[in-house]
């Protein structure tokens, strides 16, 4: 089982492992906010404008990975000299995961979330995907890359794999 380790410990544990995960390659024109045939319910309350056009991105394969200590962030996991430009999706690709995904066990899980991290207008964010019963939300975070991560219940990300 392949770990991201941080400190000796692992930070983030891989749950999709024997199992390959693939977003399609995207035309960069589909959005978070159009895509109301994938998402019961968007929410996009905040003062950011998210209706943004992509570069196309090619087919990727990703892991899922559960977050296993509190207190961490993305440079405390990745590493000081970490390209994060890579760990960021565009929201196509979100898109793309979810509608091909979104019936898997680890989508369904109560109080599961998937986070993708992704960039808008060169504005870090989380993207959150969480379902319940037949219904699948969405939501997004502000992110900074040493923002610390603390959780209540299971905190699930989608990652390029490396």
């Amino acid at each position: 089982m392949r770990h991201i380790l941080t400190f000796g410990q692992p930070v983030l544990r891989l749950i999709s492992g024997g199992e390959t995960l693939t977003i399609e390659a995207t035309d960069g024109y589909k959005t978070i906010q159009q895509a109301t045939d994938v998402f019961t319910y968007i929410n996009m309350d905040c003062n950011h404008d998210f209706d943004e056009v992509n570069d196309p991105t090619p087919k990727i394969q990703v892991d899922i990975y559960n977050l296993e200590k509190d207190g961490v962030g993305f440079r405390d996991i990745l590493g000081e000299d970490a390209d994060f430009d890579k760990v960021y999706f565009t929201q196509g690709q979100v898109v793309s995961f979810v509608q091909k995904y979104k019936k898997r066990t680890w989508m369904g899980r109560y109080r599961y979330s998937l986070n993708f991290p992704f960039k808008s207008k060169g504005i870090r964010f989380l993207q959150e995907v969480y379902v319940f019963g037949e219904m699948v939300n969405t939501a997004h975070h502000l992110f900074d890359n040493r923002q610390k991560m603390v959780h209540l219940h299971p905190i699930l990300f989608v990652l390029p794999q490396m």
